[in-house]
């Protein structure tokens, strides 16, 4: 076969190459829109129980994370949340990634005492896009160390 044609056969075949590698379709991760996620603590519960004095140990805390979506409000309950039996209040930050929600609490006391209690923390999020999401609780005292995680997904417009 002459050089010529070796050539434009070549050629050929890679722009065919090329034309088949554009019409392909590329998925690409787009991460929800949170741009206008708003968090608000809508209730915290009595003490449910007593550490009789002593701190309860990692192993013992009995945290449970339930989430529900209702026309893109996202109603969230931390049951099992150890905090002072004599805390004041109770206080929560969010940080978003993508989609990773990582909701912060931090108790506020100003005259605790030797005991620690189980709470139910009961917030709300808006604003969230569809799409989605891993909610993580954890504690100001341990922001990196998650004490419980849902996953949960957006399909309606964005909450009020």
């Amino acid at each position: 076969m002459p050089l010529n044609i070796k050539i434009i056969i070549s050629v050929s075949f890679l722009a065919g190459l090329l034309l088949l590698a554009c019409a392909t379709e590329h998925f690409v991760y787009s991460p929800p829109d949170t741009s206008e996620a708003q968090l608000r603590l809508a209730g915290l519960s009595e003490c449910t129980g007593s550490g009789e004095g002593t701190a309860l140990a990692t192993d013992e805390r009995n945290d449970r994370l339930l989430a529900i979506v209702e026309n893109g409000l996202v109603k969230l309950e931390h049951s099992g949340a150890s905090f002072n039996c004599c805390m004041d209040s109770v206080s929560l930050a969010q940080q978003i990634e993508g989609g990773l929600i990582r909701v912060i609490e931090t108790e506020h006391s100003h005259e605790p005492c030797r005991c620690v209690c189980e709470f139910t923390v009961q917030a709300e999020i808006t604003g969230l896009g569809s799409g989605q999401y891993v909610l993580e609780v954890c504690s100001v005292a341990a922001p990196d160390e998650k004490l419980c995680s849902v996953q949960f997904t957006i399909t309606e417009k964005k909450g009020d």
